[in-house]
């Protein structure tokens, strides 16, 4: 059944004060009546993050109310963050829009279901994923060649097999089989996994789904000081690893690539340097790779 969560997210906003954030649902939605019943809120503050100067969150305790696992699919919702300046200065309000559900232990993202939607892939990463499906049937072929026998007359021995009626022939031939079948589903699986933990490691670094921590500002450059260049870095599944800023514009200060490793896994996501205008706004940026 749905339940309240916190949500687990940050938001930069420099040079801000304060912030107020506020959840609409739906008008006549379930889930918000169903969450006004069970104590949600629809507004309160943003709290900064310790030690990371510009970068603010929410509260632990200030809950919304959204969907778990196997419940109905929750509606999608406005998330807006309005931020308080200091004279003379001013932002204007963030919106984000996303499903409330529990993508981690009682919390929420802020993410869209299916938000990554569609993953773009390199040529090399295609033609990776076209071999892969292609030794794959292969060594489904190969399965069903082995012993020489066709996939109807193995399925019929099989059937044989189960219903008491097979050769003790048969039954050993069946048996010698499957360590091989077994071997070969076991790879098979092993690589398609390979396929997609990359689509999904891509898809979390682009999302802004990776929670960084211990930060490291630069403090060498003037034109980029306050900018972060190395954090500590907490996946959506758990994992720990390392961020690093890459590729500094030495007329901006902007930073404009970065590494992040995924320390469960052992890969390391690269972001090749983005490409900007002569005022440092985002012209052309390439999909990252895995490693």
């Amino acid at each position: 059944m749905a339940k309240l969560l916190s949500i687990n997210a940050k938001v930069r906003l420099p040079s801000a004060t304060g912030a107020k954030w506020t959840i609409t649902y739906p008008p006549n939605d379930p889930y918000l009546v169903a969450g006004q019943l069970a104590g949600g809120l629809m507004e309160g503050a943003l709290v900064e993050v310790a030690g990371e100067p510009g970068w603010w969150t929410w509260d632990e305790d200030d809950q919304v109310f959204g969907a778990e696992i196997g419940d109905v699919q929750p509606p999608l919702v406005t998330v807006k963050i309005l931020p308080t300046m200091p004279a003379g200065k001013s932002m204007l309000p963030i919106e984000y829009k996303g499903h409330p559900r529990e993508t981690a232990e009682d919390t929420w993202d802020l993410s869209r279901i299916g938000m990554g939607g569609l993953v773009l892939l390199s040529e090399a990463q295609r033609l990776t994923v076209e071999a892969l499906i292609e030794q794959g049937n292969m060594a489904l072929a190969r399965l069903i060649a082995v012993g020489g026998i066709s996939d109807e007359e193995l399925q019929d021995r099989l059937d044989a097999i189960a219903n008491g009626s097979a050769l003790a022939a048969d039954a050993q031939a069946a048996a010698d089989l499957l360590p091989t079948l077994e071997a070969g589903e076991t790879a098979l699986n092993a690589a398609l996994a390979a396929v997609s933990l990359n689509a999904r490691l891509i898809g979390w670094a682009q999302s802004d789904s990776i929670i960084l921590t211990s930060v490291v500002y630069d403090t060498t450059n003037a034109n980029s000081a306050g900018v972060p260049i190395s954090a500590t870095a907490t996946w959506p599944d758990g994992s720990g690893g390392s961020w690093t800023a890459t590729n500094r514009d030495a007329t901006t200060g902007y930073y404009l690539g970065y590494t992040v490793t995924h320390t469960a896994s052992g890969k390391t996501i690269t972001q090749a340097p983005i490409t900007i205008d002569a005022i440092g706004n985002l012209t052309a940026q390439s999909l990252p790779t895995v490693s």
